[in-house]
C-alpha cells in the first residue's frame, strides 16, 4: 500500500461498508432465557431439549421449575411481521423509557392504549410485551451461581399467550400489603418496585385453551418472602444492571444502525431455530438428563445478595 494514503480522503464513504457485530455465544450472554420448548430438538451443544420442559439458554435444560427473584420488569411495544422468508421480524419497536407520549422506532406516536394503537391502521397490529429479569435462586430464596461464583441473571418474555399469566401474577404482588420498607410518600413507588422483589417466584409450566387448541405458557407463584434487607439489596442491584439490560432489550438503541429494519430476539428465546457458539467448545452429550452449565452453585449464606459480584 502506498505510504502517501490518507483514511481521511474517503471520510465519504463512512458508513457505506459493513459492519454486524458478532453474537455472543449464549453462555456468555448476561441475561439468560427462560423459554419452553415447543418440540424436542437438539440445541448447539447437542442437549435435546425436551418439549414441555422449561430451558434456560446458555446455562441449564430440561428443567421442571425454575425459581427468580424479580430485578426488572419492563413493558414494550412491538409491532411483528412476517419477513420474506417468512420469519417474524419486529417492524417497529417502543422501549415506553421516560414519561409519555412514547415514540416507536418508526416515529410515530404510540398508542396510550390498546384501544388507541388498534385505532391506527398502521399500529393496529402493535402489542404489549412484558420483559422480566431475575436473580435465579434456589427454592428457599439463595442464588445460584454459575462456576465463576457469578448470579445466573435470567429473563422471561410474556408475548402473546404468555402474557396474561405473567402480568396477572404481577398485578398480585403490586396488591398485596407486604410490610412497608419505606416511607409513607414512597408508597406508590414501593408498591410498583419492590413489592416484586420481596418473594421469590416459582415459574412452571401449564396449558391454557385457545382457538388452536392447548398452548403451554409459564405460571408464576409466590413463594417464600425475602428479608428486608435482602430486597433492598436486590433494589440495588435493579441499578447496576439497569444498562446491561438496555443494551439486551432495548431494540431502539441501535435501530439506525441496522442495515435491515427488522430483529429477531423473540424467535431465538422461544427455543425456535438459531445455532450460536461453537462446537469446539465443551459438550454434553447426555440428552437424557438435565445439564447444568454453572455446576448448581450456590452462594454460601442465603439471602447474601449484597456480596454478589457480577
Amino acid at each position: 500500500m502506498s505510504d502517501d494514503f490518507n483514511v481521511e480522503d474517503y471520510e465519504d464513504l463512512m458508513g457505506m461498508g459493513f459492519d454486524r457485530k458478532p453474537q455472543k455465544p449464549p453462555e456468555e450472554e448476561f441475561f439468560h432465557a427462560v423459554y419452553i420448548s415447543g418440540q424436542d430438538r437438539k440445541n448447539h451443544i447437542d442437549v435435546v431439549e425436551r418439549a414441555g420442559k422449561l430451558q434456560i439458554r446458555g446455562s441449564e435444560y430440561n428443567l421442571d421449575e425454575v425459581n427468580m427473584i424479580i430485578t426488572i420488569v419492563k413493558p414494550v411495544l412491538v409491532k411483528n411481521k412476517i419477513g420474506t422468508d417468512n420469519r417474524e421480524v419486529t417492524e417497529c419497536f417502543s422501549f415506553l423509557y421516560g414519561n409519555p407520549p412514547y415514540t416507536g422506532t418508526s416515529g410515530r406516536t404510540c398508542g396510550s392504549n390498546a384501544a388507541e394503537r388498534a385505532a391506527v391502521d398502521y399500529c393496529k397490529d402493535c402489542r404489549s410485551q412484558l420483559i422480566v429479569a431475575g436473580i435465579r435462586c434456589t427454592e428457599q430464596g439463595s442464588p445460584i451461581l454459575d462456576s465463576e461464583k457469578k448470579p445466573v441473571f435470567i429473563f422471561l418474555r410474556g408475548k402473546g399467550m404468555k402474557y396474561s399469566s405473567i402480568s396477572e401474577y404481577l398485578t398480585e404482588l403490586q396488591n398485596t400489603e407486604f410490610t412497608p420498607l419505606l416511607q409513607e410518600k414512597d408508597k406508590e413507588f414501593e408498591r410498583k418496585n419492590l413489592n416484586n422483589k420481596r418473594v421469590v417466584t416459582k415459574v412452571t409450566v401449564t396449558e391454557v385453551g385457545s382457538s388452536y387448541g392447548p398452548k403451554k405458557v409459564y405460571k408464576l407463584d409466590r413463594g417464600v418472602d425475602l428479608p428486608s434487607n435482602a430486597t433492598i439489596d436486590v433494589l440495588k442491584i435493579s441499578k447496576k444492571t439497569l444498562d446491561a439490560f438496555r443494551e439486551k432489550f432495548d431494540l431502539s438503541l441501535n435501530w439506525k444502525n441496522q442495515n435491515v429494519i427488522g430483529s429477531t430476539p423473540e424467535k431465538a428465546e422461544e427455543g425456535q431455530a438459531f445455532h450460536l457458539g461453537s462446537d469446539s467448545e465443551s459438550k454434553n452429550t447426555d440428552e437424557n438428563t438435565n445439564t447444568k452449565e454453572d455446576g448448581g452453585n450456590t452462594s454460601d449464606s442465603m439471602f447474601d445478595f449484597d456480596s454478589l459480584e457480577f
